[in-house]
């Protein structure tokens, strides 16, 4: 088999080519299917895809005739763990690792299947395994101070991007269908309440817009809304759903601030569970005060705790307290308007418990 073949395949695939990446896997293992490469290039593409279960077959098909090979068991592994099946990904990570000890970067990976097993002492262990052996790993380095209880300022932006990347294909069944997300029209009614005897349509910002979910409710009560995000695959979903007059990929807190980027102004900038990747929010708050018109409106969600300031959870998310946030919006200058209890969503059989909160521009 010539290798240039694979070699431009597998570069098809880097480069997020699924489609003509797929043709051209599909067109070697034609000539020879016994083409491990090949094989597991196929498995990788239909894991980036988020077809689990294609992915799972493949990589079992390359198991079953190469015991040795520690890609496919990595690729299994990962596999599983997205599926949310940890005891077997789990297994499959152990296999991997007694083949390629050295793939230290995956360590973050097993650890986080182990987290969600219950088995905290070994996700601890394998967390900070990949931190010393990887310091730049952002995903390790939050989930293991999430782990821990160690409270920081905010999610690192490899860990977000990365996160709903991963999720991005299966982003909306799940949280809407699984975890009964309602954060939108819960935004929704506020925003209509709002707009009762005017005139003119706003302009809205939707700051982590991720898929669009928000900017779905919203879209034909506005005279634009322009959505940003950190996620490309989000992005993606988003813009095929064309909701948005502009779409941003980018890091909301970076936007905010670069007048260059989208309206100088807006009427309302909005916020659907996305800033629960901040913990400290005087930032992004001035950001949203200085992108708003005057008597401009800024309504978004959080989860919410009892204890003073902001709190890192174990689920890599930051939690509030109603006394930290007005006081931080009332120090950028924003007038409380509206503060209510909502269940953003669910967490299995628990309610997250949140509040939405709508400022206006002083």
């Amino acid at each position: 088999m010539n290798t240039s073949l694979i070699e431009n395949a597998l570069e098809l695939l880097e480069k997020e080519e699924y489609e003509l990446a797929e043709a051209a896997l599909r067109k070697i293992l034609q000539r020879k299917p016994d083409c491990l490469p090949a094989k597991i290039g196929l498995g990788d593409m239909f894991f980036a895809t988020s077809d689990y279960e294609a992915a799972e077959k493949t990589y079992k098909e390359v198991i079953e005739n190469s015991r040795d090979n520690s890609d496919a068991f990595f690729g299994l592994a990962a596999t599983l763990r997205v599926a949310e099946r940890y005891p077997e990904a789990i297994s499959f990570y152990e296999q991997a690792f007694k083949l390629e000890p050295d793939r230290t970067d995956a360590y973050w990976e097993i650890a986080y299947s182990k987290e969600m097993v219950g088995d905290l002492i070994g996700a601890e262990g394998d967390y900070q395994k990949c931190v010393l052996a990887n310091p730049s790993n952002s995903m390790a380095q939050h989930l293991l101070a999430a782990l821990r209880g160690d409270t920081t300022d905010r999610a690192p932006e490899t860990y977000v991007s990365d996160l709903f990347d991963d999720y991005a294909a299966v982003f909306d069944k799940e949280l809407i269908d699984e975890l009964g997300y309602c954060v939108p029209q819960q935004i929704e009614r506020q925003i209509k309440k709002i707009l009762v005897g005017c005139k003119a349509k706003p302009t809205v910002l939707d700051i982590g817009c991720g898929t669009g979910l928000v900017g779905e409710t919203l879209r034909c009560l506005v005279e634009a809304i322009d959505g940003v995000d950190l996620s490309p695959k989000m992005i993606e979903v988003a813009r095929k759903k064309r909701i948005y007059t502009e779409l941003f990929e980018a890091d909301f807190e970076s936007f905010l601030f670069n007048r260059d980027l989208g309206k100088k102004k807006y009427n309302m900038v909005v916020s659907g569970d996305a800033l629960v990747y901040c913990g400290k929010l005087d930032k992004v708050s001035t950001g949203v005060f200085q992108r708003l018109d005057s008597d401009g409106v800024f309504c978004f969600s959080l989860e919410e705790n009892s204890s003073p300031g902001y709190q890192l959870q174990r689920s890599g998310r930051y939690s509030h307290s109603s006394n930290y946030v007005n006081k931080t919006m009332k120090t950028c200058g924003f007038v409380p308007w509206v503060e209510k209890s909502i269940v953003p969503r669910t967490d299995g059989e628990l309610d997250i418990s949140g509040k939405l909160y709508l400022f206006k521009k002083h």
